[in-house]
């Protein structure tokens, strides 16, 4: 319901955090977007419907993280990764821009420098399992970044697969590599 009144109505105008100076750091965790809140926002900030591939394609880069699929799609259209067409916005390239190099960095600011070459590995290896992971990188490293959210893990048949979150970042370290 949040998000839902945050996308229709925007933020309440005297809203505020109850902090003092020196009270401790709070980490205020966003839930990311349905698919749904995806195509609401598009057509929120774009002006437009947006064309249901393309909200997947958006939706699938971003993770549904409300921040970074608002990047996307203003850098998108700015830079004319998408057109409208036929009253509806649309891809017309694969959806990639060096601009969202900035986007990834940000995400990596918190990562130690073994992390972040530990995230460029798997993210080159593309999807690898569990146990393949941990031959290119140490198992704490992987492990901070499971609890960290970059990188998740999905068990299928009798193997855990990896995956990099959001695949935004594994598509920027492949274009970077």
């Amino acid at each position: 319901v949040a998000v839902h009144d945050l996308l229709h109505h925007g933020p309440r105008p005297n809203a505020r955090l109850p902090l003092s100076p020196g009270d401790a750091p709070v980490t205020v965790r966003i839930p990311h977007f349905t698919i749904d809140e995806t195509r609401a926002l598009a057509h929120k900030l774009l002006g437009a419907a947006m064309e249901p591939r393309t909200v997947t394609r958006f939706y699938a880069k971003s993770g549904g993280m409300p921040g970074i699929l608002t990047t996307m799609m203003i850098a998108a259209r700015v830079e004319g990764l998408i057109t409208l067409r036929d009253g509806a916005w649309v891809a017309t390239t694969d959806l990639w821009s060096p601009s969202f190099e900035g986007i990834v960095r940000r995400q990596l600011t918190s990562l130690t420098v073994e992390e972040n070459s530990a995230l460029a590995l798997i993210s080159t290896s593309r999807t690898v399992h569990r146990q393949g992971a941990l031959e290119l990188v140490p198992g704490h490293v992987l492990d901070a970044l499971e609890s960290r959210e970059f990188v998740r893990v999905e068990a299928r048949t009798s193997r855990e697969w990896l995956t990099v979150h959001p695949p935004l970042i594994a598509e920027y370290f492949r274009h970077v590599a």
